[in-house]
């Protein structure tokens, strides 16, 4: 996943949550343990209410997400 991005006319309705909780469970049903992105700030809520993480504190990316 390159990008994640949602016509005006179709945001807040979950569809973005919805996306990338659906990729975030095809790859640990995949097997993959752990996933690194950057986000930009307008995204960085979605992905910190999915469970990722920041890895260093003082920073606000790159964010982390380890599979339970």
């Amino acid at each position: 996943m390159a990008s994640v991005a949602t016509d005006p006319a179709h945001r807040h309705r979950g569809r973005a949550r919805q996306t990338v909780a659906a990729a975030r469970q095809w790859l640990v049903d995949v097997g993959c343990g752990q996933v690194h992105l950057t986000a930009s700030p307008g995204g960085e809520r979605l992905y910190r209410d999915l469970g990722f993480t920041t890895p260093d504190p003082a920073g606000p990316t790159p964010l982390r997400w380890n599979a339970p």
